[in-house]
């Protein structure tokens, strides 16, 4: 019988999962006006929204999660970027 899991029909597999805390210079909207449109926008970046929390007016908690060759830097920019442009 032969295995199942060799390593020619196996790759790693793992999670990166990232809090962000955004702080704003203006009161932003409720988050339920612009979730989903975030979301949809910063999957094209290998960015996924998994949650988002207003924390004060001008405070944003989020919880991502990440395609392994997204940097820090780069999901910032994503998201931050993203935000201000919606």
């Amino acid at each position: 019988m032969n295995p199942l899991y060799t390593s020619a029909n196996c790759k790693a597999a793992y999670q990166l999962r990232w809090s962000l805390a955004l702080f704003s210079v203006v009161d932003l909207p409720p988050a339920e006006t612009w979730k989903a449109d975030l979301g949809a926008a910063v999957e094209n970046d290998g960015v996924r929204l998994l949650e988002c929390h207003v924390q004060a007016p001008r405070v944003s908690l989020f919880l991502l999660s990440t395609q392994p060759q997204v940097s820090p830097p780069l999901i910032v920019k994503s998201v931050k970027g993203r935000l201000q442009h919606l």
